[in-house]
């Protein structure tokens, strides 16, 4: 078979080939002993790419290390050298205060054995909170309910002790403040199975409340026939809405699924409500944030015990009791062993210290404790012996003793976080500050406005409308950390007006706010 493949078109003849090689042959050694002397002349020229290093190494001992730290700016130069400020990153927040026309506000008041003093703060101090709805000139429905959703007369029904033709307070009412007073004696009788929760949503919805935007119904608990004949609703469609609950304990509502019979209100069990996150935090959060459509603005506030600290009956109450103990009345060998209904002077007055106690503790359990002197035998301190303990808060009285005490209520006062509100502490000496703060956040106002970046110290500056505001004591002051907490706001002493728009300016601090003492 025939070679197809290409072949080269070059003829060599055999003898030029051999004739050829031979002469490379000749001059091979030649060519050897020139390419090195080549290389040495193109070096020679500076073409040679090629640096060989020689240099010393020492070896040190140690690990090796790499900082943990942040790359930083240095802004300012406090010792004189470079500044690169000029190089920092620059942030702008800007923030619009709001303005809110018609709102409904609920409060939701406990009123079990041991709120008699926490209502009183909140009745005394109430005006610190009325005050910035009259002067903003809000359009407000103003009610009250309790945490009982056992007594078929209260579970979500409106309170209406003032005797209004509604069962609400108004903004045109002539005395709105001295009417929610009334309103909200709504005395300690009240089931201890505390359910604020549940309570303000049986307010909130069918069929005490007709389900928003839906028609009023004069024929509804919550609502009421107006003169020309038509109905007006404690909750009306166009309006904002702000749940501020008062307690003393956890809340221990479930969600409901029935809404009829004695038991409507408990669609749930503790152990079902942790499987399924029926009455979770995020179950609340959501009705809350929801509860008047996705139009309007809806949160929830609490005033609650938001401290977790741990607090024994025994050392809270220790000395409560002293004055009954060795005295002229009450002296060793004098005391009988005081018994529940003992009628001896000083077992009557001891009793009454004990009841007191219970009264603002009544998680505390009592032991009857007789200590006799060892020689005699004679009765040296009948007592009463507090244990137990709780988790929460203690109110002290201006004269060392205890005021209250309140379990921590985390569930509440995580609704209130979720959504948008505020949560207060029910034992501190003074409701005004956070009444006014819950007067602020009803009204759209606010006064705290929160950075985005940590700034770099000294370096914020703010306008408020078109105008720079220097900060001080009256004006504004940044915060970074309140406690051990980070907070990195903007704190006005009295809040913008309604509609301006708050910016702030700074420098950023790359290393972050760090930690807080």
């Amino acid at each position: 078979m025939p070679d197809t493949r290409r072949r080269s078109k070059i003829r060599v003849s055999p003898g030029r080939l051999t004739r050829k090689s031979a002469g490379v042959r000749r001059y091979l050694p030649w060519l050897v002993m020139l390419v090195p002397l080549a290389m040495v002349v193109a070096g020679a020229c500076g073409q040679d790419r090629l640096q060989r290093a020689n240099d010393n190494v020492s070896v040190v001992t140690g690990t090796p290390t790499v900082s943990s730290g942040l790359p930083g700016v240095s802004y300012g130069a406090a010792d004189g050298g470079v500044s690169y400020g000029s190089a920092a990153p620059f942030q702008v927040d800007s923030f619009r205060q709001q303005s809110v026309q018609k709102i409904d506000i609920l409060w939701v008041i406990d009123n079990s054995s041991s709120m008699d003093l926490k209502q009183a703060r909140v009745k005394a101090n109430f005006v610190s909170f009325m005050q910035f709805l009259v002067q903003q000139q809000i359009d407000f429905h103003l009610g009250v309910v309790t945490t009982d959703i056992y007594d078929p007369k209260q579970s979500g029904r409106l309170v209406n002790l003032a005797g209004l033709s509604h069962p609400w307070i108004a903004s045109s009412d002539p005395a709105p403040a001295s009417e929610f007073v009334l309103n909200a004696s709504v005395g300690t009788r009240g089931s201890g199975d505390e359910k604020p929760l549940l309570a303000g949503m049986l307010a909130l919805t069918a069929p005490l409340s007709p389900a928003v935007p839906a028609r009023p119904d004069a024929g509804a608990a919550n609502c009421a026939a107006l003169a020309d004949g038509g109905a007006e609703c404690f909750l009306r469609a166009d309006a904002q809405l702000y749940t501020i609950v008062l307690s003393d304990e956890e809340d221990s509502s479930c969600a409901p699924i029935y809404s009829s019979g004695a038991n409507s209100g408990e669609g749930c069990n503790d152990a079902q409500a942790n499987l399924s996150g029926f009455g979770s935090i995020d179950y609340w959060s959501r009705f809350y944030t929801g509860a008047v459509g996705a139009t309007n603005t809806s949160r929830l506030a609490a005033i609650v015990a938001n401290e977790d600290t741990q607090h024994d009956c025994a050392t809270v109450f220790a000395h409560d009791c002293d004055r009954f103990g060795v005295t002229a009345s009450c002296g060793a060998g004098t005391n009988p062993a005081c018994a529940p209904g003992d009628q001896h002077a000083c077992c009557v007055a001891l009793n009454a210290c004990y009841s007191d106690i219970q009264g603002k503790a009544q998680w505390c359990a009592a032991h009857f404790s007789v200590v006799h002197d060892p020689a005699s035998q004679a009765v040296v301190a009948p007592y009463y012996q507090l244990s137990g303990g709780w988790t929460g808060c203690v109110a002290y009285a201006s004269d060392g003793g205890v005021d209250f005490t309140a379990f921590s209520a985390d569930r509440t006062a995580g609704v209130a976080t979720a959504t948008g509100g505020v949560a207060t502490s029910i034992c501190q000496s003074d409701y005004t500050p956070a009444l006014a703060n819950l007067g602020l956040q009803a009204a759209g106002l606010r006064t705290d406005f929160p950075l985005s970046r940590a700034p770099v110290s000294g370096s914020i500056s703010v306008t408020v409308g078109d105008a720079g505001v220097a900060s001080g004591a009256g004006t504004w002051k940044y915060v970074r950390c309140a406690g051990a907490t980070p907070v990195n706001e903007i704190e006005f002493t009295s809040p913008p007006a309604a509609g301006v728009d708050v910016v702030t300016n700074y420098y950023v601090d790359v290393r972050g706010l760090g930690t807080c003492p």
